[in-house]
């Protein structure tokens, strides 16, 4: 786990072994978190926090360097 900061939210970044090739990432919420989860190159990831849906997606373009 590797654990970033936006303003005051806290955004979890898990990264696990397992997952296929790839796939875009797909957006979930729950309890009021918000998730997105993606594959690539044999890895899951899932970045976690409660921003909003749009910055959170801002975040993982920029972890998978979009």
């Amino acid at each position: 786990v590797l654990v970033y900061r936006r303003r005051e939210h806290v955004i979890n970044l898990w990264i696990s072994p397992g997952g296929g090739g790839g796939g875009e990432p797909a957006l979930s919420e729950v309890k009021g978190y918000r998730l997105i989860r993606w594959q690539r190159e044999g890895m899951t990831f899932r970045a976690v926090s409660d921003l909003d849906g749009g910055e959170l997606r801002v975040f993982v373009n920029l972890i998978r360097g979009r």
